[in-house]
């Protein structure tokens, strides 16, 4: 018994480098073309739009890293802006912009939670 558990772990250890695990899965590919979109606000967004690009694509590529490490980001975002099309910009512009402001809400009841159970206090700046 212990052979065939010892064996099962060394076969799976083995494998792993052959097969990454979020190599260009669909969370992956959707964080890409997030990031993609936030590099190229419109100008016209205001003056808090580079603000909120750079925290955006400084979100999307982290958790991008976080589920990969060693994805190679730079080769994503290159596939993915030779097949979008400016119909798929927007759409996804949208998409990740709904999902950035609901990350933000949520991050907010998050701090106002812990807040009010007085895990954490407001200092003045």
């Amino acid at each position: 018994m212990m052979r065939a558990t010892v064996a099962s772990v060394l076969a799976v250890s083995l494998l792993g480098p052959l097969a990454p695990a979020h190599a260009d899965s669909a969370a992956q590919i959707a964080d890409i073309r997030c990031a993609i979109v936030s590099m190229n606000l419109p100008k016209e967004e205001g003056e808090a739009a580079p603000t909120a690009a750079m925290i955006s694509v400084m979100f999307f590529l982290g958790r991008i890293e976080g589920r990969d490490p060693h994805y190679d980001v730079k080769a994503a975002i290159g596939a993915q802006m030779a097949v979008m099309t400016p119909s798929d910009r927007a759409t996804e512009s949208k998409r990740c912009i709904t999902e950035m402001l609901e990350k933000g809400k949520a991050a907010e009841q998050l701090g106002l939670d812990l807040l009010n159970q007085g895990h954490v206090e407001v200092r003045p700046m």
